[in-house]
């Protein structure tokens, strides 16, 4: 369950750079 965890922050994380870098309308 923790390795399901880790890609769902790593979802979250991803998502957040990718707004910081070039945000979407």
């Amino acid at each position: 369950m923790a390795h399901l965890y880790s890609t769902h922050q790593l979802a979250v994380f991803r998502h957040f750079l990718a707004q910081s870098l070039a945000p979407f309308p």
